[in-house]
């Protein structure tokens, strides 16, 4: 498998996935010569292992790795198509990377520290969520769920409660400290798997109910535990079983739009 390419045509997020011995040889239209967050892998099953990282220069950084880190063979590295990005940028991203791959498990986490935070204003931080959420579908869509928090939060306190009620999907969900959680009880709709992207969110559904997360009750699919996701778009892709904007698709009580919700406290300035 060579080099492959995944972006959302509506994003401003790109992701490179480009084996370790094609470094040197790129094609012209794969350039790593700006900043970006990478993600580091070990893809032998017996032993799963990412560094994640960020770098003014990627692609300088990735030649010191090349001497520096031996465990890996896969690097995916995330960058700016509009080459916006700043330190501040890098640095949010950077340490939100390495909290969800520690949280995630998926893959052994060799990162010694946690990453700089960053005391951004908060557009910059609600620009970085969103990025954030980008990169995280991406890496999924690749096939490296390094991001996806597998286990429910047990400190979730956010009391407002969040619905989505659409093709057959009735479910509920609470949004707190950028993580979305979907509440025990509530439905799903099995992916139809028609397309690379709804055969990855098959994917994420089964692994849910390999774990007992999602249990077939009569005859439809049940949040049996609640879980929590990452990104608000990664809940309502799996609930859903399709590709979605988790930001417009969950909706409090009143249809306020959760997108709408969080710029609402963003602009009394206080947190949810």
């Amino acid at each position: 498998m060579g080099v492959r390419q995944a972006e959302i045509t509506t994003r401003t997020v790109r992701v490179f996935d480009i084996p370790r011995g094609e470094l040197s040889s790129l094609p012209e239209d794969v350039n790593l010569k700006v900043q970006g967050v990478y993600f580091l892998f070990s893809t032998d099953e017996e032993s799963r292992q990412v560094y994640v990282g960020e770098s003014d220069n990627v692609k300088n950084r990735l030649a010191q790795h090349m001497t520096g880190k031996d465990f890996w063979d896969r690097v995916l590295v995330a960058v700016s198509s509009t080459d916006s990005w700043t330190k501040a940028h890098l640095q949010l991203l950077e340490h939100s990377a390495i909290d969800a791959a520690g949280k995630s498990r998926q893959y052994e986490l060799l990162n010694s520290q946690s990453g700089q935070r960053s005391n951004a204003p908060k557009p910059l931080r609600a620009d970085c969520e969103e990025y954030f959420e980008t990169i995280e579908v991406l890496l999924s869509t690749l096939g490296y769920p390094v991001l996806e928090v597998p286990l429910a939060s047990t400190d979730q306190t956010e009391s407002r409660t969040y619905y989505l009620k659409r093709k057959g999907s009735n479910a509920r969900a609470v949004y707190g400290n950028g993580a979305l959680t979907v509440l025990e009880g509530s439905h799903c709709q099995l992916s139809a798997g028609r397309s690379p992207y709804e055969e990855n969110i098959l994917k994420r559904q089964q692994r849910l109910i390999d774990t007992g997360v999602i249990g077939e009750v009569g005859s439809e699919l049940v949040f049996i535990a609640p879980h929590t996701f990452q990104t608000p778009s990664g809940a309502s892709n799996v609930v859903l079983g399709m590709a979605s904007n988790g930001w417009v698709e969950w909706k409090d009580p009143e249809g306020t739009q959760l997108d709408e919700r969080r710029k609402l406290v963003m602009e009394m300035g206080v947190g949810e």
